[in-house]
C-alpha cells in the first residue's frame, strides 16, 4: 500500500523525468501519484536543494572544496 509520504525511489523518478523534460502531469502517470502531491514535492525538493542533486550524487563531495 502506497503511503501518504513519497519514498526515495519516487523521488529520485521525479528528478530523472524532470531532468528529460517530462511534465509534472506525465510524472504523476508515471508514478501513480496525484498532480498536487507531485508538484508539492517538487516544490520542497527545490526548496530544500535536493531537486539539482544527480541521481547518483549520494552528497559524500558537497563539504570538499
Amino acid at each position: 500500500m502506497r503511503g501518504k509520504n513519497f519514498t526515495e525511489q519516487e523521488r529520485t523518478a521525479i528528478r530523472l523525468l524532470l531532468e528529460h523534460g517530462h511534465s509534472v502531469r506525465r510524472i504523476a502517470y508515471i508514478i501513480n501519484r496525484g498532480k498536487s502531491g507531485v508538484q508539492g514535492q517538487i516544490d520542497r525538493m527545490r526548496a530544500d536543494g535536493t531537486i539539482a542533486q544527480k541521481v547518483m550524487d549520494m552528497g559524500q563531495f558537497d563539504d570538499e572544496k
